[in-house]
């Protein structure tokens, strides 16, 4: 069985996340304390330079600027880039 090279990608700032947003990747895995990791769709509006999240664990949406991301005040993405713990899924 031939091993296949994963794509993903650890989000090494927010500016790292803008771009990877800006190619179209939109599927995100932020991963928590025991393995597990919390699924996101995470998109980004130059026009309003907000992202817009949505949580699939309770389905909730978000609208938040870089500042809200990176204070971390009204979401955990800005510490989980921090910790190298944000991964945009590429396949």
């Amino acid at each position: 069985m031939k091993k296949t090279k994963s794509k993903n990608q650890i989000v090494q700032n927010i500016n790292h996340l803008i771009e990877l947003c800006g190619k179209g990747h939109q599927d995100y895995r932020l991963l928590l304390n025991g393995g597990a990791y919390s699924r996101k769709t995470i998109k980004y509006s130059p026009k309003t330079k907000k992202f817009s999240i949505t949580n699939h664990i309770d389905e909730s949406k978000q609208k938040l600027t870089i500042s809200e991301i990176v204070t971390g005040k009204e979401t955990n993405i800005g510490k989980g880039i921090l910790l190298s713990s944000l991964i945009a899924i590429i396949d």
